[in-house]
């Protein structure tokens, strides 16, 4: 007899027919069954009430009816008390006039509590009384909602005692139907508000299910939970497995269903890989890495909130944990393939959705942890380049601990670990050659993070393109130079970005160490035999660079060096150094046509000047500007400073962008502004135009403000550029369309101030390499520099090009020329030396001279307009 027939004799009077499943007679409450259950209700009802505690968030099961009351009923009268709850609830939700009342409105969440509290008991429930809890939460609503789901009720702690079934031969018809029943109605639609607790129960149902429903052909199949393309993916290929092989993915997908917490359990992570033996590690292997290049591939989407609104996402919020446990127990892995794409879906998730943040940043923590646990020193070194690549705070703290941690478990820095983490590739001499039956390819460093795959036929003849027969009988291969290619142009990129933070770091190489991991190391050596050194050997130092397999110094004299273990090597930094001697290092570099991949020579440097020594304490070098804020917020997380967006909820106070400067025990401190104008806050509430301030350095022992003359030429240098980095690329002078487009009218000034200004020491930088550049171009005739400008004679007017906005004025009355840049041009780089990497500005002003020193030839009418309007 169920549940509900108990009840109905109950309340009639009548008693359960002998031999029934009834509870003993002295088990039993006595009377009216129901009103015994609506009384210990209202007697829960009188203790908060009297306690004043009427929705308190204390917990239900500390008060005195739970643990005198309910606590002792049996296990088949705490489902009847269930039920009654439930069917309270419900009656509540249908009479609107009951549930507005206050004794109503508390009597909804007074049963709410106690169904919740009573599921979680330790209870040992047979079918029947499974299948009445089914029932009755699939019968009843306990919302207002019109889209009333079993999602509502407590699906959770119902399937906890589910999962505690452990039947001895097969499952009764009824246990079945109450299974059957219930995953029926999780997977019917929900509301989207519903829709993450509707797909984390129908995960832990999964397993469960499997288990009691599994027939003799195995565990029954489990799917991702959720609707979105990945799902639709992975699911299309679990679908078309049988046999074995069907097995083992489902007994892999009921495990990883399991993944909860920050971190997975050892015993998590033995069971995954015993069962990715059990599969198969090749099959695995090729299966999960097919699924991490969909997820690091796939792009945001747009679903209905429910409310009328859309709102964007990455992957459904139901299957992260999932998806979560497969890159937990990646950790298995560490060959290059996996680490690489492990690495790629970390970036993916931790890159934001507009105006709600990390796309999945909980399955980005699971990426990081697979490549920190993983063997060997590959997963380290992606670790160090997302670093430089993600830039939320909390992340870069998580990343640098698990540096840290590796690097005590070598014995090293965190520097050191992340050197004899960079990866070669296979490369040699900068290059890797591929040999085929009638062909080869080699494959060659180019630039920083470019390469270049070149063809030749069995005779060295040069070919354009892949052989036919190398893509017929050679398909796997070329996937793996595709892959060797992407791989190494991300490491040189990230190594190069990585060295040029170094020059705001006090380190001395040793050069064992040095020869090792920089001199003869395939990747990084590319990058350190372009760099000046300082190599100090016995007191007595040297500033070289290595060039044409010798030592130079910047007279390009040939130097001497027999480095031992005493011997240490220290990056070159021109703040340093007389501007006589810059010079001569900048123009060895122009003479040889040496490209440095980071700027060095060309560095620019800021000396103390009078007004700040006057200051004291700050610098105004860098303030009243006014920038792009979440432009500059991009820029100030790439160079590594902590920044906080200003948003009109906080009414654009004050903020502080900061770096920190461990070698030096110094924080630099670069004050900032809202600009408070209604008519430019962004739909998310933030401030898009802020305006800067002081610049000043703390110490970050004493907290004290540390004066200006005391800080090391070098931190004052390396902060004082990031600022003008800031500042040249995001200040609205840069904008040739933010005037007319509105702009803000009290800093048009201001815009036209900057666009025309006084060059910044970046700007200086480009004069100096124009001077020596612009000679040798075919414009060089119509082409000259005075002062600020570039000035382009062409065949209808003359302009003056900015050196440092870029902006360009027309001759002979100053009239401003629009030209917006399209970022998918080609830069003109490729067809002239220029001796560093990475100055779009300089690209910029390059290109748009060579256009105007033929004027009349331009098609553009937005452009031709201007020009002939006088």
């Amino acid at each position: 007899m169920g549940i509900f027939d108990f009840l109905k004799n109950k309340n009639s009077g009548n008693k359960p027919a002998a031999g029934n499943d009834a509870p003993p007679e002295k088990s039993q409450p006595p009377g009216d069954t129901r009103s015994f259950y609506l009384a210990i209700g209202e007697a829960a009802h009188q203790e908060m009430l009297h306690e004043r505690a009427i929705n308190s968030i204390s917990p239900f099961t500390d008060k005195k009816v739970f643990k005198e009351r309910i606590q002792p009923l049996t296990d088949k009268e705490k489902v009847a008390l269930i039920v009654t709850a439930t069917q309270e609830l419900h009656a509540l939700m249908t009479d609107h006039t009951k549930f507005n009342t206050s004794k109503g409105n508390q009597m909804y969440h007074l049963w709410t509590f106690i169904i919740e509290a009573t599921i979680k008991e330790k209870m040992n429930l047979d079918d029947e009384d499974i299948h009445t809890l089914v029932t009755v939460f699939s019968s009843y609503q306990c919302t207002h909602h019109d889209n009333n789901h079993i999602s509502h009720w407590p699906i959770m702690q119902l399937i906890s005692q589910l999962d505690k079934i452990k039947p001895e031969g097969p499952v009764s018809d009824t246990l079945r139907s109450a299974l059957s029943t219930l995953k029926e109605k999780l997977e019917a639609p929900a509301a989207y508000h519903l829709r993450k607790d509707q797909t984390k129960q129908l995960a832990k149902l999964g397993p469960v299910y499997a288990r009691l429903m599994q027939t003799d052909g195995g565990p029954v199949p489990v799917y991702f939970r959720g609707n979105d393309i990945f799902s639709d993916y992975a699911n299309q290929y679990l679908r078309g497995l049988s046999g074995a092989e069907a097995g083992h993915w489902a007994r892999l997908m009921i495990h990883t269903q399991k993944a909860s917490g920050s971190k997975p359990s050892n015993k998590f992570l033995t069971e995954g890989g015993a069962l990715i033996r059990a599969l198969g590690e090749d099959a695995f292997h090729e299966k999960i890495n097919d699924w991490l290049v969909f997820l690091a591939a796939m792009k945001d989407s747009e679903e209905d909130n429910g409310y009328g609104y859309t709102c964007t996402t990455y992957l459904h919020s139901g299957i992260f944990d999932h998806v979560r446990g497969f890159v937990w127990i990646c950790s298995y892995y560490s060959d290059k393939t996996t680490l690489f794409n492990i690495a790629a879906l970390a970036e993916r998730a931790f890159r934001k959705i507009p105006q709600t943040g990390p796309a999945a940043p909980a399955l980005g923590n699971a990426c990081l942890f697979a490549l920190a646990n993983s063997e060997g020193m590959g997963g380290i070194g992606h670790l160090s380049r997302l670093k430089l690549r993600i830039r939320q705070n909390n992340t870069q703290g998580i990343i640098e601990k698990y540096l840290v941690e590796a690097a005590i478990a070598q014995g090293v820095s965190t520097h050191d670990i992340e050197d004899m983490a960079v990866e070669d590739h296979g490369f040699e001499d900068g290059k890797i050659t591929f040999s085929f039956d009638s062909a080869s390819a080699v494959l060659q460093l180019t630039g920083t993070g470019k390469t270049a795959l070149n063809w030749f036929k069995a005779d060295g003849t040069p070919q354009k393109s892949v052989p036919a027969q190398v893509k017929e009988q050679h398909a796997e291969t070329l996937k793996t130079i595709k892959e060797i290619i992407k791989q190494s142009e991300a490491t040189l990129s990230a190594q190069r970005d990585r060295m040029d933070r170094f020059f705001r770091i006090d380190r001395s190489i040793p050069w064992p160490h040095f020869k090792t991991y920089y001199f003869n190391h395939p990747l990084l050596g590319y990058i350190a035999r372009k760099l000046i050194w300082t190599v100090e050997h016995e007191g007595i130092q040297h500033h070289v660079i290595y060039h044409n397999d010798t030592w130079l110094d910047q007279e390009g004299h040939a130097v001497a060096l027999t480095p031992g273990e005493q011997t240490h090597f220290t990056l070159w930094h021109p703040v340093h150094h007389s501007a006589a001697v810059i010079r001569q290092w900048r123009d060895f570099l122009m003479q040889e046509q040496i490209v440095q991949p980071v700027k060095q020579a060309f560095r620019e440097i800021y000396l103390l000047t009078d007004a700040e020594v006057n200051t004291l304490s700050y610098s105004n070098r860098m303030a009243a500007h006014i920038l792009r804020q979440h432009q500059f917020n991009s820029l100030a997380k790439l160079r590594g400073w902590k920044y906080a967006l200003r948003g009109s909820f906080d009414g654009g106070s004050e903020e502080v962008a900061t770096l920190l400067l461990p070698d030096f025990n110094l924080r630099a401190e670069y004050w900032i502004h809202a600009v408070q104008d209604q008519e430019h806050i962004l739909p998310s509430g933030m401030y898009e135009y802020i305006a800067t301030d002081q610049l000043r350095f703390i110490n970050t022992f004493t907290r004290e403000t540390v004066s200006l003359p005391e800080v090391p030429a070098v931190a004052l240098s390396e902060v004082m550029r990031d600022a003008d980095l800031f500042v040249g690329v995001a200040s609205v002078g840069n904008d040739p369309n933010w005037t007319d487009s509105g702009g803000i009218p009290r800093y048009r000034d201001y815009w036209y101030t900057y666009s025309f200004g006084e060059l910044t020491e970046v700007a200086k930088t480009r004069r100096y390499i124009l001077e020596n550049l612009v000679p040798r171009l075919k414009i060089a005739p119509v082409t000259t520099l005075q002062d600020k400008f570039l000035v382009v004679k062409g065949k209808l007017r003359t302009y003056k090009i900015h050196l440092g906005s870029t902006n360009i004025l027309m001759e002979p009355n100053d009239q401003y020329l629009c030209i917006v840049a399209v970022r998918s041009a080609k830069e003109p780089g490729g067809s002239f030396f220029l001796p560093f990497e990475g100055d779009a500005g300089l690209s910029l002003i390059l290109s748009k001279a060579i256009l105007l020193a033929e004027d009349d030839k331009i098609k553009d009418v937005t452009i031709t307009r201007q020009i002939n309007r006088l």
